[in-house]
């Protein structure tokens, strides 16, 4: 595609992006897009014959690569296997998601700003894809890019650069699929679930944190820390936010040596701010059930959480204190009844509420710890006998392990003996 100018009588000039085509060995022009009078145009761009033909170009790159390919199929006939014309058929529904969200025009006005000579949409196109069908190094996704139905015109080393484009235009592509879900499928955002998981490095170092004038000014990112599966190699972690429906809204990354407990409060606020919404009830796991996180999304003096958001956390009985201990082991007030697994077998549930006045201690903006005032919970406690079974049987187990560590100590390592500290 091209820039095409059009003489007028009056002698001004209309712009349109062309594209050419042959018929009966005779060249003709297709106009794609109106552009407007050079005249008019030169009051926005600078140049606009310069502009717009980095937008026809990126409009070719884009062409080339949703250009449809005509196949005749013999169905009687079987590929051999490890053939280059061996295709995946498979990435085409999520292809027809990645469509409907329009990732193509944000990463296509991205590429304008930025004026990168290779195809943004293209190189996330093949890592999505890649991700979701056969997930892999971005080398042997680079490698194995001809299994599709597209064509991907760029290099290894396109790849590798385009990867800190991504990470710089994280946040705003975050929010445009946001918008884009809310306009295609349609979003609950009255409750969000928010969850940390982390990804090992196989390196014997941490990243080092940059330090200025004494401070940290950027902490390092791949750094050792509590491991989802208790690996020694150092980390990197990201919390992810979804909505009601499990479709995902947000996710931030942080250092390895950071808590989990701290990563929730940021990306809550961010979400709020860049997505408009009032009110967010969080439901998470134990592991971020903290005094300062549940003082705030309490809306305890927070300008962030003035409309009072709500959470629903776990909470072990161990870690409760002397009178939560008390209600739970209290047999008054449990509600009986006989429930019915997947299986239709039966088991044992219980459970009793109360609503209860805590006194939670948190951090003030020096980092010192004060009395907070107090923050009205509703505490739900239950049993069941199929998750005691459960449970006993994963104790059973590590006191099997355990025993067996204490006679063949030789048989485990660091890794592999973790469970063990449960036994005490």
């Amino acid at each position: 595609m091209y820039v095409m100018k059009h003489p007028s009588k009056n002698g001004r000039i209309f712009l349109t992006i062309s594209q050419g085509y042959s018929i009966n060995g005779h060249t003709r022009h297709k106009t794609i897009e109106n552009l407007g009078f050079l005249d008019v145009l030169e009051k926005t761009y600078d140049d606009p014959i310069a502009h717009f033909k980095e937008v026809a170009r990126q409009k070719t790159l884009e062409y080339n690569e949703e250009e449809k390919i005509d196949l005749h199929i013999t169905t009687n006939q079987k590929l051999e296997t490890n053939k280059r014309y061996r295709k995946n058929l498979g990435y085409a529904i999520p292809k027809k998601i990645y469509n409907e969200l329009d990732i193509g025009n944000f990463f296509q006005k991205v590429q304008r700003k930025i004026g990168a000579e290779y195809s943004l949409n293209s190189i996330f196109k093949l890592l999505i894809f890649n991700r979701l069908i056969s997930p892999s190094s971005k080398k042997t996704a680079f490698e194995t890019k001809d299994n599709f139905f597209e064509r991907f015109n760029f290099k290894l080393d396109d790849v590798y650069r385009a990867l800190s484009v991504f990470n710089k235009y994280s946040d705003e592509l975050q929010k445009f699929l946001n918008e884009q879900v809310e306009k295609n499928y349609g979003r609950d955002k009255s409750i969000a679930y928010y969850d940390v998981t982390n990804y090992y490095f196989e390196i014997p170092y941490d990243d080092e944190d940059i330090i200025e004038d004494g401070k940290v000014i950027k902490k390092g990112s791949r750094k050792k820390g509590p491991s989802k599966e208790h690996k020694p190699d150092p980390i990197r972690q990201m919390g992810l936010l979804m909505d009601r429906r499990n479709f995902p809204m947000a996710f931030n990354t942080f250092s390895g040596g950071e808590s989990e407990k701290t990563s929730l409060l940021p990306i809550i606020h961010r979400v709020k701010k860049d997505y408009d919404i009032e009110r967010i009830v969080t439901v998470a796991d134990r592991g971020l059930n903290t005094s300062d996180n549940t003082y705030l999304m309490a809306g305890k003096n927070d300008e962030d959480c003035k409309h009072n958001d709500g959470y629903v956390y776990g909470q072990s009985v161990l870690g409760g204190d002397k009178k939560f201990k008390e209600f739970v082991l209290e047999e008054t007030g449990y509600i009986k009844e006989i429930k019915l697994d997947k299986h239709n077998k039966p088991y044992d549930f219980k459970c009793k509420s109360r609503f209860y006045a805590k006194q939670i201690t948190v951090k003030d903006s020096n980092g010192n710890r004060h009395l907070s005032s107090t923050t009205y919970q509703k505490q739900v406690v239950y049993w069941s006998s199929k998750y005691a079974a459960k449970q006993k049987k994963e104790r059973d187990l590590a006191v099997a392990k355990a025993k067996d560590l204490i006679a063949n100590p030789g048989k485990y390592t660091k890794a592999t003996s973790y469970r063990c500290h449960w036994i005490y």
